[in-house]
């Protein structure tokens, strides 16, 4: 794997050689509590990963995904990501990356079924959860365990797999879009990597726009124009969004009360908290987690 840096920006080639073009890497070990890919980066195939154990979230062109046990990631090359543990927990993962058409290519499917760029922005989630798509959790584990096994015709057994896989992706009701606009937003984006790396770094302290700014060597002004032609919202409300999507991930653990999630995630007092949190989903903290968690 070859890594070009831009700044703070990442850029990792995969160069997939061979009558199978895939790189894998099987239940790895995230040990650090905070973060295990700090710098805003993107790949040149699409990269699918599974979540054995652990929480955190996941930013991903802007997007603040939530994710936990048995989720499933679906990154392409056209989105900036990094991801965060929640404090505390450690994840372990399983990661798959290839190139449709070079992979899949010589089997009689239509073009457009091989196209991954349309599996991205805003209304795409990445992180996709079991009990809304259990078809694409339950494919990963058995492409995982074809990886593992490394039984007598596992090649073909795991292009068949990751075909069905593509299939259940595009039908996403809803959710793929064109990735055109995610392509013409990656220079705002790159620009503001300084501010995306110090939110997900810093989010529990207080950040104040200035500084994000200065980061980025930028205008406060400029700075809000960049944030919103990126994402559709300023850099305070992005902040407040990423310590929202991070305390998520802690309220399912009965050991944190209320309030001490909220100072953790930088929020200056539990009322700010709950409001902020009620305005977003709807209930209060808890009564989301109890649902979240019988779901």
């Amino acid at each position: 794997m070859q890594k070009q840096h831009n700044s703070s920006f990442s850029v990792q080639n995969y160069n997939l050689a061979g009558e199978f073009p895939t790189a894998y890497f099987l239940e790895n070990r995230m040990d650090q509590p905070r973060e295990y890919l700090p710098l805003p980066h993107v790949h040149n195939v699409i990269e699918i990963g599974y979540c054995h154990e652990g929480r955190g979230v996941f930013s991903i062109a802007g997007k603040m995904l939530p994710f936990r046990t048995n989720d499933v990631v679906v990154i392409n090359h056209l989105e900036p990501h990094y991801a965060a543990n929640t404090p505390g927990v450690a994840s372990t993962w399983s990661w798959i990356f290839f190139d449709p058409p070079r992979l899949l290519g010589a089997m009689p499917v239509a073009p457009d079924m091989l196209d991954v760029s349309r599996l991205c922005g805003p209304k795409f989630s990445n992180v996709i959860v079991p009990k809304s798509s259990p078809g694409i959790a339950s494919i990963v584990r058995l492409v995982i365990e074809e990886l593992k096994a490394k039984q007598p015709n596992m090649q073909e057994s795991v292009r068949g797999l990751l075909l069905s896989l593509l299939s259940q992706l595009h039908r996403l009701e809803g959710q793929a879009s064109r990735g055109n606009s995610a392509t013409g937003k990656r220079q705002v984006m790159e620009r503001l990597n300084p501010a995306l790396a110090m939110i997900q770094q810093r989010y529990a302290e207080r950040l104040s726009v200035r500084t994000l700014a200065k980061a980025c060597n930028m205008s406060e002004t400029h700075l809000r124009h960049h944030f919103q032609k990126a994402f559709g919202r300023g850099p305070y409300q992005h902040l407040q969004q990423y310590r929202l999507s991070m305390a998520c991930t802690q309220l399912e653990d009965s050991r944190f009360t209320v309030a001490a999630i909220a100072e953790k995630n930088g929020f200056p007092t539990l009322s700010c908290f709950v409001r902020t949190f009620q305005k977003a989903k709807g209930i209060p903290p808890r009564r989301w987690a109890r649902q979240t968690m019988a779901g």
